[in-house]
C-alpha cells in the first residue's frame, strides 16, 4: 500500500532495535560489575576510626611538702621585757627568806672555794664581796677561786670586787691609770683606763665592780682625795659617766659612796 513501509523494512528495524536493546542491557551488566573485565579497580585505604593522639609525656608526682609551721601571733619581747617576765616567776617561786636573802651582798673571810661554796649553798645570798683576804693577789688565783663558785638554782650569784685602781687595787695584775691621775688628764684617759681594768675583772669571773668614786673634794688632806675623780662636779662627773660606758657589757658598775 502506497506510502506505508514494507514489511521487509520493518523488520529491519525490529532487528536493529533488539541489537541496540541487547546492547544497552550489555552495557548496563558491565557497569554493575565494575566495568569490563580485566579492569582495576582501586583498593579503599583503610583508615582509623580514631584520631592519632600523641601520648602525654610522663610527670614526676609532687614530693611531699612538711606544712608550714604558723608562728604564734605574739609579739617578741625584748631582752628587758624577758628579764622581767623571768624575775616575776622567779620570785612567785622563793619564799620569804630566799627572797630576804638575795638582798644582801656579803663578805665571807678565807680564799678556801669548797668553804666559799658551802656558805652559798646554804645562804643563797644575792651576790658576794671579795676583799683582799679572799683574793690572793694574782689575777690567775682570783681566776681559780670564782671558777670554782658555781652557781644555783639557775641564778648565778653575783661576784664583786671593788678595784678602783691605785691605793684600793685587789688584784695586783691592775697597773692602769687611778684617780689619782686621771683626774688631771683629758676624759679619754679615763675612758681608756676603765676599758682595760673591766676586761681584766671580766677575764678573772668578776660580774661587779664598787670602783667607781663618786665623791667630790678640793681639799688636799680629805681621806677620798686621791681616789676623787676630779675636784668639782663637772670635772667629776665627766670622768665618772667615761667610767661606767667603758665598763659596761664586762661588769656591773656601782658607784660609791653611796649614802649609809
Amino acid at each position: 500500500m502506497p506510502g506505508q513501509p514494507s514489511r521487509s523494512v520493518t523488520s529491519r528495524v525490529r532487528a536493529a532495535a533488539g541489537v541496540l536493546l541487547v546492547g544497552a542491557v550489555l552495557g548496563a551488566a558491565a557497569v554493575s560489575s565494575g566495568g569490563p573485565a580485566g579492569a582495576a579497580t582501586p583498593t579503599p585505604v583503610a583508615t582509623s576510626t580514631l584520631a592519632a593522639t600523641s601520648t602525654p609525656a610522663a610527670t614526676s608526682t609532687p614530693a611531699a611538702t612538711e606544712p608550714a609551721r604558723l608562728r604564734a601571733a605574739f609579739p617578741a619581747l625584748s631582752a628587758e621585757e624577758r628579764i622581767r617576765a623571768y624575775a616575776e616567776v622567779r620570785l612567785n617561786s622563793m619564799t620569804l627568806e630566799q627572797k630576804i636573802a638575795s638582798m644582801f651582798m656579803v663578805h665571807v673571810a678565807g680564799s678556801d672555794p669548797t668553804a666559799l661554796q658551802s656558805y652559798l649553798v646554804a645562804t643563797k645570798p644575792g651576790g658576794l664581796l671579795l676583799l683582799g683576804d679572799n683574793v690572793p693577789g694574782s689575777a690567775t688565783d682570783a681566776a681559780a677561786l670564782t671558777g670554782a663558785l658555781h652557781e644555783s638554782d639557775g641564778l648565778a650569784t653575783l661576784i664583786a670586787i671593788d678595784q678602783e685602781g691605785g691605793i684600793v687595787a685587789r688584784l695586783r695584775d691592775d697597773g692602769y691609770p687611778a684617780a689619782d691621775t686621771l683626774k688631771s688628764e683629758p676624759v679619754e684617759a679615763t675612758t681608756e683606763a676603765f676599758t682595760q681594768r673591766a676586761a681584766l675583772l671580766d677575764a678573772t669571773g668578776m660580774t661587779v665592780n664598787f670602783g667607781i668614786v663618786a665623791d667630790v673634794t678640793s681639799d688636799p688632806s680629805s681621806f677620798i682625795f686621791e681616789r676623787s675623780l676630779g675636784a668639782d662636779p663637772d670635772s667629776a662627773s665627766a670622768r665618772v659617766a667615761a667610767a661606767v660606758a667603758a665598763e659596761r657589757g664586762s661588769v656591773v658598775s656601782t658607784l660609791k659612796h653611796f649614802p649609809g
